[in-house]
């Protein structure tokens, strides 16, 4: 057993001096070196702090007195007041995204990384992303991989998340997948087929699409009908066919599925315009208990209750977008019970500055936008929208 715990020891030893050398592109004779560097990112500061368990202080305090360092009484992170602390999860992952991919591949394969790092990691759900769009923005071909498709986005320092869940949206009849590709997509991907309410068809090309679309949500794979709905966004002259594509696809749906709703109002507007003429749609066509994500919310209150008391199952989707909400639409944000809130990257849109799109592995800037309005902490935002998620699906 003493043989093992100092193997383990000299272990991350070693890989933190491996570290050290990668990152500081020089010699290192000591850890402290590394230390600083990590102390002086000040990427590890976060308004509630980084909380360090009992069993890692355990970890810590061994990990000090084996490299001969003072054992402190307390560890932090902010500041990193001891090489020890490097060890920490946070740290460990800040070090793994200022390595180069040919160097994290090479650490993880020498220096596996301990399973508290991956277990500390949050877990998500994105309830809502294009998988067909995300991989043309990328300039990836259709049939790559959803994991090849993360190692595309890197996370940001202090934001990884482990993705345990997403629903993939197609929406666009040109990409839409096929029986043979449905069956390669990961166990934990639920599939949304629908039309988006932007497309304009002649009659002839209309038929063509209801059609095939029908074709589609008749696989078990299928789980949901969307995204469909009203995007009064565009010119009036486009309203009408809007109108009479969300009545003739509503008619598809089906109880087992999920409806996955698009809304939005005219530019400028509060919205509730559309959103009522959508809930006047989607009443006449699908019963109380339907399950419905009214994806990518934006109204204000008033619609909020009048969606709500429509119909049961009714959860809401939210983006990064909410962190510009005005008052009217955070105000009906915080009176969303928790159990219907479900998060999503609507990827590849709303990407973070400086990066070309976004991917399902950075909903925790979804999560961030929100937490605020829900009084909880992003972490718990996650866990409590992965719940929800799984629920909605009937994952649980």
């Amino acid at each position: 057993m003493w043989t093992l715990a100092v193997r383990k020891l000299r272990g991350r030893e070693a890989a933190l001096m491996q570290a050290a050398v990668w990152l500081l592109r020089r010699p290192v004779g000591h850890l402290g070196d590394l230390r600083e560097f990590v102390d002086m990112q000040h990427l590890l500061t976060t308004k509630e702090g980084v909380n360090i368990t009992d069993s890692q202080t355990v970890a810590m305090r061994a990990f000090s007195s084996y490299l001969g360092e003072p054992v402190q009484v307390k560890y932090t992170v902010d500041p990193v007041n001891s090489i020890a602390a490097l060890i920490h999860w946070k740290a460990v992952m800040l070090m793994l995204a200022r390595m180069t991919s040919s160097e994290r591949e090479y650490w993880r394969t020498q220096f596996p990384i301990p399973e508290e790092v991956a277990r500390a990691r949050p877990r998500a759900f994105d309830s809502h992303f294009h998988l067909d769009r995300t991989l043309r923005a990328m300039g990836l071909p259709k049939d790559t991989t959803f994991q090849s498709l993360l190692a595309r986005s890197p996370m940001e320092p202090g934001k990884e998340i482990e993705v345990v869940g997403t629903c993939a949206c197609y929406c666009d009849p040109v990409t839409y997948p096929t029986k043979e590709h449905l069956a390669t997509l990961p166990e934990d991907m639920e599939v949304a087929v629908g039309v988006h309410p932007k497309h304009q068809y002649s009659q002839e090309q209309f038929n063509r699409v209801v059609q095939e679309l029908r074709q589609l949500i008749l696989l078990p794979r299928v789980g949901a009908v969307g995204e469909i709905g009203l995007d009064h966004s565009v010119p009036r002259e486009q309203w009408a066919q809007q109108s009479v594509m969300l009545e003739k696809i509503l008619q598809l749906v089906e109880p087992r599925h999920v409806l996955v709703l698009h809304c939005r109002g005219i530019t400028g507007d509060s919205g509730a315009e559309a959103y009522l003429l959508l809930l006047y749609y989607v009443k006449k066509a699908v019963r109380p208990d339907q399950r419905i994500h009214l994806h990518c919310f934006s109204g204000d209150s008033y619609v909020r209750d009048q969606v709500t008391s429509a119909f049961s199952q009714l959860y809401f989707g939210f983006t990064s977008m909410a962190a510009k909400f005005n008052n009217q639409q955070s105000q009906a944000v915080r009176g969303i019970n928790s159990e219907r809130v479900l998060l999503e990257t609507d990827a590849p849109y709303f990407a973070r500055p400086g990066t070309k799109c976004s991917a399902p592995n950075q909903l925790f800037r979804t999560a961030s936008s929100l937490a605020r309005y829900c009084k909880m902490n992003p972490e718990s935002l996650l866990a409590t929208s992965v719940q929800n998620a799984r629920r909605l699906y009937r994952r649980v």
